[in-house]
């Protein structure tokens, strides 16, 4: 049976692990670093993640989220969760690169590149250089091939280590990644397969579906935070990981949030439950790990300018956005401004309440919320002015 990381030193027993175009993938290199004694095996396209997960397959690792752009809507994941098909059993980020390789020994003579679609963004900076023309592919693996097999392509973006200098191709940069790039990947599992990891002490993923975002919120959604964030301390507050537009219902948003087990009947009376306009899916994974944790020592490490570049910070991808506090330990994503930014202020907004209440936090959040609470008294969630990083 599948077993996580453990705490306390506690030996790990690593599955086989289903990766999108195998081991040497952007995804693949992530699950080694992740899973580094893991069996890798191969799903060539995101759109059979649904049916991978019906027939009950092995923990199958995705990306959900780019810093620039990714593959996020062919993989369907939050919609799988919400409709209960399967479960997230780990989630954490990874530093993107991509190495530039040709066959020219002039660059000025490179005039067609193949990559990965969606390195057109995560490397534009880069790319800005050649006037070329690029031949989008499924991904680095697939670059590679057709680079290899038609000598009209000058060039390939490709993962690193997917090729090394053979005196047939030079590697021209190792770096070529616009700045902030990064994925947040996930481990998945059918929801009938349950995991020895909830065995142990560990934080909880609940996921929710709710009508979007207004200026104002429902009553109804008002009652549902209300009772989410009863607690009395900072670090028991559930973290709002992810905010998203349904695929599968108009007018409708995704939340994910970590933290302890939420059940449906704490969160909701019997009469929501009944009239289903907020629904709550218990149990919709576990982890060792606080992502929001991790994710703040990534990217102090590796990103300073999402860790460190404001009080409230909004970083701006093609199509993604992260919105975070890093002094309360907010990190949210999603793909779309104007359904994030609603739910992120009123989240915020709950939390200076409860601060102001007398919250228990350390002496540093403590101070931020000082900081900012004259601001906040008078202009309620309008107070809050983000630093922009792109």
């Amino acid at each position: 049976m599948f077993k996580m990381h453990k705490k306390r030193g506690e030996e790990m027993n690593i599955p086989s692990i289903l990766s999108y175009e195998g081991r040497t993938s952007q995804t693949g290199l992530a699950v080694i670093k992740r899973f580094p004694d893991a069996d890798i095996d191969s799903y060539t396209a995101f759109a059979r993640i649904g049916d991978l997960l019906v027939e009950d397959c092995k923990p199958l690792a995705t990306p959900v989220w780019n810093s620039h752009k990714g593959e996020i809507r062919d993989t369907n994941v939050w919609e799988h969760l919400l409709e209960r098909r399967c479960r997230l059993v780990d989630i954490w980020p990874g530093c993107i690169q991509f190495w530039f390789i040709t066959r020219r020994s002039d660059p000025s003579k490179i005039k067609r590149i193949c990559c990965v679609k969606v390195a057109k963004q995560q490397c534009s900076h880069f790319l800005k250089q050649f006037k070329a023309a690029l031949k989008p592919c499924e991904s680095t693996v697939a670059a590679l091939k057709t680079f290899i097999e038609d000598p009209m392509q000058d060039a390939a973006l490709i993962a690193p280590d997917q090729i090394q200098d053979d005196g047939m191709y030079s590697i021209l940069e190792k770096k070529t990644a616009n700045p902030n790039n990064f994925t947040t990947f996930a481990l998945l599992v059918p929801r009938s397969r349950k995991s020895s990891s909830e065995e142990i002490e560990n934080t909880h993923f609940t996921a929710v579906s709710m009508p979007a975002f207004q200026s104002t919120l429902s009553d109804v959604q008002k009652d549902f935070f209300e009772k989410l964030l009863e607690t009395d301390n900072l670090d028991d507050v559930p973290r709002l990981l992810f905010v998203f537009n349904r695929l599968n219902e108009a007018a409708s948003v995704g939340l994910l949030f970590q933290g302890p087990i939420l059940d449906e009947g704490d969160l909701l009376t019997a009469e929501m439950i009944d009239e289903k306009e907020i629904r709550v899916v218990e149990k919709a994974g576990n982890t060792p790990k606080q992502y929001t944790t991790e994710l703040d020592q990534f990217l102090l490490k590796d990103f300073g300018p999402l860790q460190q570049g404001g009080d409230f910070i909004k970083h701006r991808g093609d199509n993604a956005w992260l919105f975070a506090c890093p002094k309360l330990g907010i990190y949210t994503h999603g793909y779309d401004e104007a359904t994030i930014e609603p739910a992120f202020r009123y989240y915020i907004n709950k939390i200076f309440k409860l601060l102001n209440r007398g919250l228990k936090c350390s002496a540093e959040q403590r101070a931020f919320f000082e900081k900012h609470e004259e601001a906040w008294k008078q202009r309620d969630a309008d107070f809050i002015e983000f630093a922009l990083v792109c």
